[in-house]
């Protein structure tokens, strides 16, 4: 009889066990995995973030050149745009789009870097709406062309007259916002735009 009920007290507990043991290892399979998830996810982040960083290192540099950053109501001045390379690049295509103010700022005498590429339309000065475009091409079958690391190459330039006092903004447009559009340099082996530095040109007009 004593054994009996000794049977029947210890049935419980070694169940209480057995269920108390069994939740302590999903807990810990459910803490393993979260832990596994969130190492994954966290290696899988910095991974993309390398990758980003890789894709969006610029590789050049758009740089404005004049001799005036002061100018005069009335008179004209030659401004130039220019890539600085960073790297040995083959480009197929250079897609340059450029925003100013038309009321205060009349642009003229576009002129490109043939050796580029050919200049395709809608290449021109736009007064009406305030903006230059100019897209060179090379085409199919053609050398792409050649820039050098360290090398700085004209890609266009052009003549401002003033019109009224104030400041003046020529703005290299890197997105398409507002009905913009960005400028593109694509690259030959890839055929793929590159990341590349730019900055507004802004000059002070005085009468």
């Amino acid at each position: 009889m004593k054994d009996n009920k000794i049977i029947k007290i210890l049935i419980p507990v070694v169940a209480l066990i057995v269920v108390f043991e069994s939740v302590m290892l999903v807990s810990n399979l459910d803490k393993n995995t979260t832990e596994t998830d969130n190492l994954t996810e966290e290696v899988i982040g910095e991974e993309q973030t390398a990758e980003q960083k890789a894709v969006e290192e610029p590789v050049a540099d758009f740089i404005w050149e004049t001799d005036n950053l002061e100018m005069k109501v009335g008179k004209t001045y030659k401004i130039t745009l220019n890539l600085l390379s960073k790297q040995d690049l083959m480009l197929d295509s250079v897609e340059t789009h450029i925003y100013y103010d038309s009321k205060i700022v009349t642009v003229s005498k576009l002129e490109t870097n043939k050796k580029i590429g050919e200049a395709l339309k809608p290449t021109g000065v736009d007064n009406g709406k305030g903006s230059i475009t100019a897209i060179l091409w090379k085409d199919v079958g053609e050398a792409a062309y050649e820039v050098k690391d360290g090398e700085m190459t004209n890609v266009l330039s052009f003549v401002v007259t003033p019109k009224l006092e104030g400041k003046i903004d020529f703005d290299l447009s890197t997105s398409m916002t507002d009905g913009r559009l960005a400028t593109i340099i694509v690259d030959s082996n890839t055929a793929k735009p590159l990341a590349y530095f730019s900055n507004k040109l802004e000059i002070n007009v005085i009468k």
